[in-house]
C-alpha cells in the first residue's frame, strides 16, 4: 500500500506540474501511441524544426489527422517549448521503440523506410498491422471484426483485447461511445507492477480523474474510460515488449488483403490474408456472460460453466 500511495504521488506531480510524460496525453482511438503520441510529437518536430516557427503562433492540437482528439491535458499557458522538446529528448528510446524514426529528416531510397511489419535493429517501428492481422486484430475497426481461431501468438492476445471490448462494449458500459470516449494510459515503467498486484484498474480511475473539463465533453463516462485505459495501457505493454525484443517479426501471410504497407525500399504492399475464407465461427457462444477484472475480463458461456472467485472459468467452483 506504500508503495502504491508513492507511485501515485509521482504520478499526481509529474501530471500537475506539467512535466509532459506519457500519460499527459489524451486520446480517443486505441493504440494510443501510434494514433496519438507519434503523431503528435512527429507535427512537433516538423513545425518546431522550421525557420519560420515562433512559439507564440503555436496552436496545441486538439485531434490527430484522422479528426479524433489527441491533446495533452495542459493548456498552452502552463507550457513552453523546451517542455515538448524535452519529453522527446527524455522519451527517445520509448518513443523509437513505439513509434520508428519521428524526426523530420530528408528520405533517401532504400535507407530512412521502415517496414512496419518486422522489426529494425531493437525497434519495431509502426504496429499498423494491429488494424488488420489475422482473425481477431482490427484495432482500427473498434474490435469489433473477430471470429474463429487466432492464427499465432499476435492473434491470440488480439483475442483476449477483443473479448475484453467485447465485455465492455456490449455488458458493462453499454451506452458508451467507446470509439470516441476519451482516456488516458499509464506510464509503462510502471505498467508491470500494476498488473501484478493487480491494481490496473484503481490507477486507471486515478488518471482519467486529471483529464481536464475542458477535454471531456457533455458524453465523458469515467468507468468506460476507465476500462478503456486498462485494455489500451495492456496493449501498450504488449506492443512496447515486441518492439524492444531484437529478432522480432511479425509474418506477412496473416495480414489481411484489405491492409497496405510501405518497405524499407519505399515498396508498397498489400496483405494477402483472406478472413472469410480462413477465419470461422463467431468469438463467443448466443448466451454468455464476462469473468474477471479488467484488462484481462473475458467472455464465457453461461450454459455449463460458472465464474469462479479466483476469475477462472469452471463447471463448478
Amino acid at each position: 500500500m506504500k508503495f502504491d500511495l508513492l507511485i501515485m504521488s509521482y504520478i499526481l506531480t509529474e501530471v500537475s506540474a506539467y512535466e509532459i510524460t506519457e500519460e499527459s496525453f489524451v486520446s480517443a482511438s486505441s493504440l494510443h501511441f501510434e494514433n496519438c503520441i507519434c503523431p503528435y510529437m512527429k507535427n512537433w518536430l516538423t513545425l518546431s524544426e522550421s525557420e519560420e516557427f515562433k512559439w507564440e503562433d503555436y496552436i496545441l492540437p486538439t485531434h490527430n489527422e484522422s479528426g479524433e482528439i489527441c491533446a495533452l491535458i495542459a493548456t498552452k499557458d502552463q507550457l513552453s517549448a523546451n517542455d515538448l522538446t524535452n519529453f522527446f529528448n527524455e522519451k527517445f528510446g520509448l518513443l523509437e521503440s513505439m513509434c520508428g524514426d519521428i524526426r523530420p529528416v530528408v528520405a533517401e531510397p532504400g535507407v530512412r523506410f521502415f517496414d512496419p511489419l518486422t522489426s529494425n535493429t531493437l525497434t519495431a517501428s509502426r504496429y499498423g498491422v494491429l488494424n488488420g492481422y489475422g482473425c481477431f486484430c482490427s484495432a482500427g475497426n473498434a474490435w469489433n471484426i473477430a471470429r474463429g481461431e487466432p492464427v499465432d501468438e499476435i492473434d491470440d492476445f488480439c483475442m483476449q483485447v477483443t473479448s475484453a471490448y467485447r465485455c465492455l462494449r456490449e455488458r458493462d458500459s453499454p451506452a458508451c461511445d467507446i470509439p470516441r470516449q476519451i482516456y488516458m494510459t499509464l506510464d509503462l515503467t510502471f505498467f508491470d507492477y500494476f498488473y501484478s498486484t493487480g491494481n490496473v484498474d484503481n490507477m486507471c480511475q486515478a488518471m482519467q480523474n486529471l483529464i481536464p473539463q475542458f477535454l471531456r465533453g457533455p458524453n465523458f463516462d469515467l468507468a468506460c474510460a476507465t476500462r478503456k485505459c486498462s485494455i489500451e495501457t495492456k496493449i501498450n505493454s504488449f506492443l512496447f515488449n515486441r518492439a524492444t525484443t531484437p529478432g522480432v517479426t511479425i509474418p506477412e501471410i496473416f495480414v489481411r488483403h484489405d491492409q497496405e504497407w510501405v518497405d524499407q525500399f519505399g515498396q508498397t504492399h498489400y496483405g494477402s490474408f483472406d478472413f472469410e475464407g480462413n477465419c470461422f465461427g463467431y468469438l463467443g457462444p448466443s448466451e454468455w456472460e464476462c469473468c474477471g477484472m479488467y484488462p484481462d475480463r473475458f467472455s464465457y458461456k453461461t450454459d455449463d460453466l460458472l465464474c469462479c472467485a479466483d476469475y477462472t472459468v469452471s463447471t463448478s467452483c
